[in-house]
């Protein structure tokens, strides 16, 4: 079965199983899809410790999730791709489970945000996440913020957000922004 084939199965919720449930001494590679970001953050708590790729599909996201999780480094991780199919509020706690990836060397991501006054730009992307990354070397991404037009005091332009990455070492730039009024 090939990573795409993953998004045809439903996702596991892993967050109301004991610890004992899933453990793994060799497993090195996993594609798997879950319920919520929580139950992405259960599979990096240790219990996986020679994974070494990791991509993710996350059908929701908790936005009010009290849990504590695991924050150790995640040495081992060379791949990881997530990717969300809803809309969510928790950008900040994303960037701190990839600012936990220090040894990444490809990174994966897709995620729509909204509940933010700011697009997510070249800027953002290379202050929360790049600067951590220095062994990265292949970085795919489609972030997509939605916001009420109405409060920007700045519109970004397709081409602010190339020339940022481009200026940063990304050579092939592709990016997209659209201005749509009307309900989010």
């Amino acid at each position: 079965m090939g990573p795409y084939a993953i998004s045809m199965y439903p996702g596991l919720s892993l967050c109301y199983l004991p610890s004992t449930t899933f453990s793994s001494s060799i497993l090195t590679h996993l594609y798997i899809n879950v319920e919520t970001f929580d139950d992405c953050l259960y599979l990096l708590d240790g219990r996986l410790r020679k994974l070494t790729t990791l991509c993710v599909n996350i059908y929701s996201i908790d936005e009010y999730s009290e849990i504590v999780h695991n924050m150790d480094k995640l040495f081992n991780l060379k791949c990881f791709s997530l990717k969300s199919f809803c809309r969510f509020k928790q950008y900040d706690k994303i960037v701190s489970l990839i600012r936990r990836m220090s040894n990444l060397e490809k990174l994966t991501l897709y995620l729509p945000i909204k509940g933010r006054n700011r697009v997510i730009d070249g800027t953002y992307v290379r202050h929360d996440i790049l600067d951590y990354m220095p062994q990265l070397h292949s970085f795919t991404f489609y972030i997509c913020t939605y916001l009420k037009t109405i409060h920007l005091f700045y519109k970004s332009s397709s081409e602010d957000i190339q020339q940022t990455l481009t200026n940063i070492g990304q050579e092939h730039v592709t990016s997209i922004v659209n201005y749509i009024q009307g309900g989010i």
